[in-house]
This record gives C-alpha cells, structure tokens and sequence, in this order.
C-alpha cells in the first residue's frame, strides 16, 4: 500500500466571504510545491462559524465551492476536503465535502455545538463514513465531535480495522485549545489510527480568536507534525501503511476492543 501525504492548511478565514475565502486558498494550493494526496482545510472555511443564511449553499455537485473543489482537485490532482455551509431538501447541515478525482463524498455534523446554538440553525448527521481513497480508510470529523469518542472509535473487523485515518476540521476557539490538543493525541492512541487535525487562525465575526494548532498524529500518539501556533501557511508530511500495520500487529488492541452498538 502506497504512502500518502497529507498536507494541513491553516489559514485565518475572512468572515462570511465565500468568494474571497476561495481565492486566499487557491492561492495557497496552487503554489504549495510539494506533491501532497489530500489537502485538508478547516470547519466552514468559505465563512468561518457562521450561521448567516445568506452564506449558504444549495447542495449539488454543481454548487459554486464543490465545483471550485472539483476543478482544484484536478489540477492538483489531489482530494481537497472541509466543511461547508450546505443546505439540502429545505435543511441547513455543516457538512464535511471530500472531493478527488473519482468521486465526492459527504459527511454531515453529529454532534452540533449546543453552547454556540449551533443545533438551532443545522440539522445533525445521522450516519458515520468512511471514505476509500488510494487504499486508504478515512473517518471524516468535524470540530465539536473531537469531543465524543463513542462516535468515532475504530473497530476490529474481517481481520482489518475500520479505517486508517480520522480526520478533523475546525473552528476550535483559543479558549479552549488544551482540550484540542488533549483530545487529539487521545483518539490517535485509542484507535490506533492517524489523525489528522485541521484549524484556522484569527478572530471571526463573533470575536471569538483562534490560534491553530493544526497538527498530525500517528497511531502512537507521537508527533508528525506538532501543534501549530497561530502560523498561516500548510504543512506536510508522508504517513506510512506499512507503518501502521506493523504497529497494529506489535499492539493489537483493536481486537481487545469491547463491542459496542451505537444508536
């Protein structure tokens, strides 16, 4: 199974500016040149936290920053992925988009952020994804789920495990960044399973401030890329398959795991 390399972008998003927001990204992608599989961007970053009405998009594969996704990842030949404000058959979600070369795959919030009313204006997803890309497994996450292990833990199953690598995308406030970084390294050693964490930079529209710390664990909970602070810029590395299974194989916690259903 090949390498794959995964490269954090962490930039400071201008608030409920879809347009501009694209172009500062492009901009950054197109000129990163290092060859890199996925490209990761935070939590709503076309608006930052937002819950403007006037911001969202009807879904499709046809809507103006899934095109802009699909038209970049060609070019990069590379999958580009975060959450978007979207709105489908009359409900607003926060939904994480994925978009490469062979297909666009959707995964819609769970755990909506009470304290922020953000259950108010979207409806929580239901249902957990697991992405296919390049052999890989990938669990797609937004922000506010880091916190619920029960949601995203990695299973044991026909002599593999669910997936490889979770992904988080978010807008994770200053305030509360040892939690992040806690959290992070936590769902690495428990699944047994990159991560890989994607935050943004600066004060948005609510004057929250955010001060990064995007970072990419490994199964061990060791450091591939440390937490950066406040930084804008992406950042890059190789993870390893052969890695991973090695370590899974030395350590096989996952088939120790208890068996649970989640409802």
């Amino acid at each position: 199974m090949q390498d794959l390399t995964i490269s954090l972008v962490q930039v400071s998003i201008e608030w409920e500016n879809p347009e501009a927001n694209r172009a500062r990204f492009e901009k950054l992608i197109q000129a990163h040149d290092m060859p890199s599989d996925v490209f990761i961007l935070p939590e709503m970053f076309t608006t930052g936290f937002s819950m403007n009405d006037s911001v969202v998009e009807k879904f499709s594969e046809s809507a103006p920053t899934v095109l802009w996704m699909k038209r970049l990842a060609k070019e990069k030949n590379s999958a580009i992925c975060g959450s978007i404000i979207l709105e489908e058959n009359g409900e607003r979600m926060n939904r994480f988009v994925w978009v490469d070369s062979e297909q666009v795959v959707t995964y819609d919030k769970r755990h909506l952020f009470g304290y922020g009313s953000e259950h108010k204006y979207f409806k929580s997803g239901i249902d957990r994804v697991i992405i296919d890309y390049k052999g890989w497994r990938i669990l797609p996450q937004i922000c506010y789920d880091l916190r619920f292990p029960v949601f995203s833990r990695n299973s044991w199953q026909d002599d593999q495990a669910e997936y490889d690598l979770m992904i988080y995308s978010a807008n994770w406030p200053d305030a509360r960044i040892h939690a992040w970084d806690a959290l992070g390294l936590a769902r690495a050693i428990e699944n047994q399973s990159y991560v890989a964490l994607v935050n943004r930079i600066g004060t948005d529209g609510s004057e929250l401030n955010y001060v990064g710390h995007s970072a990419l664990v490994d199964a061990n909970g060791t450091y591939s890329i440390s937490p950066i602070h406040e930084s804008e810029g992406i950042f890059t590395e190789v993870i390893s398959y052969e890695k991973l299974m090695r370590f899974r194989e030395r350590f096989p916690l996952l088939k120790d795991a208890d068996g649970f259903q989640l409802k």
